[in-house]
This record gives structure tokens, sequence and C-alpha cells, in this order.
């Protein structure tokens, strides 16, 4: 690649899969965590803003283990 390509690329995500009652800040940060670094959340669209490291592979889709839910007590959820 060329030198002048950019390391770091910034990407708004929609995140799919994570049911409504686990939608929060501290959620959707962990999620963004997983896939590069988040620099900002919005709750009201589920989205979190990315930065990626453009010379790695991108991820599509994580697992997120509810073990301390009330509902999904140890259950795993594929958000994509």
């Amino acid at each position: 690649m060329a030198r002048s390509f950019p390391p770091e690329i910034p990407f708004w995500i929609s995140v799919v899969g994570v049911p409504t009652e686990f939608w929060s800040a501290q959620t959707f940060q962990s999620i963004g965590d997983a896939i590069g670094e988040t620099t900002d959340v919005d709750l009201d669209h589920g989205k979190i803003r990315v930065v990626l490291d453009g010379f790695k592979e991108l991820c599509f889709e994580t697992t997120v283990d509810f073990r301390a839910a009330k509902f999904y007590d140890g259950e795993e959820v594929v958000v994509s």
C-alpha cells in the first residue's frame, strides 16, 4: 500500500441484534471497542462511530455475552 493510505479510518456503524433493553452507551461502547476505537455513540439511531485501523481486516459481526442480564443470563447474541 502507498504511504499516503490513511492508517485510521472513521466509520459510522449501525448495530443490529442488540435487544432494546440493553441499549446503553456502555453496551454500544464495548461493541465498538471490540471492533476499533469508539469515538461516539448515537443511541437514538443505534449507531456507533468507530475509528478502524486501515491495515487490519474488517470485522462485520461479534458475539456479546449477556451474563449479568436479568432475562439473558449466560446467553450469547450475535451482533452485526
